[in-house]
């Protein structure tokens, strides 16, 4: 039987997707459900006075209406990662208390019997307000002129950070002593992710079992469990969570919503199944948002181009609360400034603060996708000053495959501050990234030749741009897998979660070549933890690796107690069978043999990995600019990322293809607005300009593969791996189109009005340096 794994399967679940059989939460249909519907904040900021319910349950089939008010105080807080454990000033409350602090807060739930009459009572909730200003530029909100929470400030968390290859380095000394030094400031909008459907749970109590169930429970299923039951003082066993499909994640299904509190809280209360689906504009309102960052960067370099220092004084705009992603973001920005290059030293000032704006979390590629597109426009700008070739400038400093495995360390002279987060050290994986930088070189500087002269004597100017990072993935720290038989076929049980990313093929992939089976004898189960007892879910980039795993070390458990019982059964001695070819058999003895698929035994694995790996990928943009409109055209787009060892290269490619796209996305159009006020102007797709079919340039996928050394199959994790260089390479693809107007390319998206006022401003670089608030914390 040929090898499973690298071979670009069909995804086994793309026949249920594509025919509209899969089933979604909207599809779901439980008898005597009701429908829930949320009234929502119609301002930014403000004292709630009051909530007024009863025109709502005078309507025709509502029959409850929920405020604040009918909830526990104590155990109602979203819990934030903060330091300290429980609940801080910070914590989002289920339905809002005494205050709001943004447009499209919950304040209220109605119960009714169809949706039109849930959302039609929900709009005639009466909700009193005293206004409040509207906190919404993060530098601001940090004078603390108008606090957001009582009794905290609005600066959440404050950091430092000292590491670099040298562990004896001394920053200052570099840069004082640096013959080049160039910096700017750096701003990435606020975004968030559009999967094809909005969110949506329905929820059910069992009053005879004591059990609760919610379906639409996707990505941290077995974590979330364990929130809810101790919120329900419940245990564990007495909460289910159920997958179903979904139009993918992207990192907001990660965590739990006041909606999913509620709705878990309203249907052992009421007794009664509920739904609650939402729409497009409550998405926008409701969602995690993401990005939201602004750097002062600045890098110190020799004459002739060598990297020496980097600087970096950023500040993440949390949003009102702070959300268990939110509180990461800090962290996960500086784990990545580094990138694959050859830095002394690095020093990190970072800032958290809280706005009126919906909270922040994590969106595919958090704090790398940031962190990449001001390092990589920071290096555009220094290759500009020495008059060098960007792609050259990059190859030169990038670390060099004799120096790898390399890692950026804690600087000695950080030890003993008080202000000082320790950041792990960033392992850089074994590979070869100049090697594949110049492969990239090498054809995407063709692709830019023949763009010009296919807009040779047009009003519309060619440029490229290149970007390189490194990203943490595999993150464990570990995951388990149960194997045993059923009807005939392998049933292969794993804590992680399906989200789009073609879980159910490549992991039975896996499974198949390490028993030896038909991959159509495996059966693969993730979606519903009554069967899965433990699991750490989907994030991270680590569902392979950490699942994969795992059932690599169920399969060996499996197989030798399939050994076992059949040495028993034929009393022989454990070293007279042998597992080959998916049959327990003896050597030796003619006819003794059993198919594993009816061995009557079972297996379990626990993969532990402490520490996440350090992957490389670099991506290259070919734009064309018109200089008469601003408008940009993105003709081309190529990855190359490291996949260690493509289990289904086609899911692969297909995963980073889709994640480019987003990137790409976020470069020329994606961007969460609000008036001055704090109220949301972005409502639907068509105030979202997200990626689409037919606007997707083509995107040039380069599979590389260097083995893992991290794990045994050698796997490294790629699902958020083409979204960290695209918005970086197409910013610095335009900044090349405009040639000397391009160094006033330094915040996102690049819509037409912004390139046609840089195309028209003065091109002279203004040698002066803004100050940063960040500078002073």
């Amino acid at each position: 039987m040929d090898p499973y794994i690298g071979r670009p399967l069909p995804r086994a679940n793309a026949r249920a997707l594509l025919s509209g059989t899969a089933r979604f939460v909207a599809d779901l249909e439980t008898p005597g459900q009701l429908w829930v519907a949320f009234a929502r904040s119609p301002v930014a900021h403000g004292v709630l006075t009051s909530v007024r319910t009863r025109d709502a349950l005078a309507m025709p089939g509502v029959l409850a209406a929920f405020t604040a008010d009918d909830l526990p105080v104590d155990p109602m807080l979203l819990q934030a990662y903060g330091s300290g454990s429980g609940h801080t000033p910070f914590s989002h409350p289920v339905l809002a208390r005494g205050k709001v602090l943004y447009h499209g807060q919950p304040v209220a739930a109605v119960v009714a019997e169809s949706r039109e009459a849930a959302t039609t009572a929900a709009a005639a909730i009466g909700i009193g307000i005293e206004m409040l200003p509207a906190v919404l530029d993060p530098e601001r909100a940090m004078d603390d002129a108008v606090r957001l929470h009582d009794g905290a400030p609005n600066v959440f968390s404050r950091t430092t950070s000292l590491y670099g290859l040298d562990p004896e380095a001394d920053i200052d000394a570099i840069f004082a002593a640096a013959p080049v030094v160039v910096g700017g400031d750096f701003s990435f909008p606020r975004q968030t992710a559009s999967p094809l459907e909005v969110r949506g749970l329905v929820a059910e109590f069992d009053q005879a079992a004591a059990i609760l169930t919610m379906w639409g429970a996707a990505k941290n299923k077995h974590a979330n469990r364990a929130r809810l039951a101790s919120w329900l003082r419940m245990p564990e066993e007495g909460v289910r969570l159920v997958e179903v499909a979904t139009g993918g994640s992207f990192g907001v299904r990660g965590e739990l919503y006041p909606e999913d509190y509620l709705l878990a809280w309203l249907a052992v209360r009421l007794g009664q199944p509920l739904i609650w689906v939402e729409d497009r504009e409550e998405h926008f309102r409701s969602i995690n948002h993401a990005r939201d960052q602004h750097h002062r960067m600045e890098i110190a370099a020799t004459a002739d181009g060598v990297l020496l220092a980097l600087r970096d004084r950023y500040l993440c705009d949390l949003g009102a609360f702070v959300k268990p992603g939110g509180n990461h973001l800090h962290y996960l920005t500086g784990s990545h400034v580094a990138g694959p290059y050859r830095w002394q030293a690095l020093e990190l000032l970072a800032a958290s603060v809280v706005t009126n704006k919906a909270p922040t979390g994590v969106y595919r590629g958090p704090g790398v996708t940031e962190a990449t597109f001001a390092r990589e426009r920071c290096l555009d700008l220094l290759a500009r000053r020495l008059e060098r070739d960007p792609l050259e400038l990059r190859a030169a400093n990038l670390l060099q495959a004799q120096e790898l495995p390399a890692a950026f360390v804690p600087l000695k002279k950080a030890a003993g501050r008080s202000d000082l987060l320790e950041l792990p050290p960033v392992e850089c994986a074994d590979s070869d990234y100049p090697q594949v930088f110049a492969r990239m070189a090498a054809e995407v500087s063709q692709a830019r030749a023949d763009a010009a002269a296919s807009f040779e004597g047009t009003d519309w100017t060619v440029g490229l741009g290149v970007a390189t990072f490194l990203e943490m993935e595999g993150v464990g720290p570990w995951e388990q897998a149960e194997i045993s038989t059923e009807g005939g076929r392998i049933l292969v049980r794993v804590g992680v979660s399906s989200i789009g990313q073609g879980v159910e093929t490549a992991l039975a992939q896996i499974a198949a070549d390490l028993l030896g089976v038909p991959i159509t004898r495996i059966r693969l189960e993730f979606h519903d933890t009554a069967h899965i007892p433990q699991g750490f879910g989907a994030f991270g980039s680590r569902t392979t690796v950490m699942g994969g795993n795992a059932i690599r070390l169920a399969v060996e458990d499996f197989t030798a107690n399939a050994a076992s019982a059949a040495a028993d059964r034929w009393g022989l001695r454990t070293d007279e069978i042998a597992v080959t070819g998916g049959h327990v058999t003896a050597p030796g003895h003619p006819g003794l043999s059993i198919a594993l698929t009816h061995a009557d035994c079972t297996g379990f694995g626990r993969f532990e990995k402490p520490k996440p790996g350090y992957s490389f990928g670099a991506g290259a943009a070919v734009v064309a600019v018109d200089r008469g409109t601003g408008t940009v055209r993105v003709l081309r787009y190529l990855a190359f990322n490291d996949a260690g060892r493509a289990i289904n290269p086609a899911i692969v490619a297909a995963q980073i293809a889709g994640a480019a796209g987003q990137g790409i996305a976020a470069a020329l159009g994606e961007e969460i607005e609000y008036d001055e006020n704090g109220l949301l102007m972005t409502r639907c797709l068509g105030d979202y300009d997200v990626m689409r079919f037919d606007t997707l340039p083509t995107v040039d996928v380069h599979l590389v593969e260097h083995p893992a050394t991290d794990n045994p199959l050698a796997v490294k994790g790629i699902g958020e791996a083409g979204m960290p260089a695209a918005p970086a390479a197409v910013a610095n693809a335009v900044a090349d189109a405009l040639g000397p107007a391009g160094h006033q390319v330094t915040t996102l998206p690049l819509r037409a009005e912004r390139v046609l006022t840089w195309l028209s401003a003065d091109p002279t670089p203004d040698p002066a340096p803004r100050e940063h608030l960040c500078s002073t914390m």
